[in-house]
């Protein structure tokens, strides 16, 4: 999942859900995924964030500009 979300683009929940490897798993099962990249993410000094796009929830990864 950190891999995927890694591009920058926007990643529908559904999209996220079939890197499961549990297809019977829920969607809370990638919130609880998204989580965890999250705190990678920040550590790394990234951020997941969440995005409705044409009335679907998206994850997006950024990176922020922190000076140096």
């Amino acid at each position: 999942m950190a891999a995927l979300l890694a591009d920058g683009k926007p990643h529908s929940r559904q999209e996220l859900h079939k890197l499961l490897h549990d297809e019977l798993s829920g969607m809370g099962a990638v919130s609880r995924q998204v989580c965890e990249v999250r705190k990678a993410a920040r550590e790394q000094g990234g951020e997941i964030i969440c995005q409705l796009l044409n009335g679907r929830i998206c994850y997006r990864h950024i990176r922020d500009a922190k000076p140096a």
